[in-house]
């Protein structure tokens, strides 16, 4: 499931969005696009994928 009518909050997670989006952006309440750091919550099968990786244990490069 996608949830892109649930906007987060990302104030306070000192992210370069957070540090490089114009204050009169911020205040305009507008939503700033900027490269992945989006104001919705990952899909739920990303979130399932990454997980699965996780799982393994094992943390390497891929080809």
């Amino acid at each position: 499931m996608t949830h892109f009518d649930t906007r987060v909050d990302r104030s306070g997670m000192s992210t370069v969005k957070q540090a490089m989006t114009p204050a009169a952006i911020e205040e305009s309440g507008l939503l700033s696009l900027w490269g992945a750091e989006f104001e919705f919550p990952t899909a739920d099968f990303v979130i399932d994928a990454v997980v699965r990786w996780a799982k393994r244990g094992l943390y390497a490069y891929t080809v």
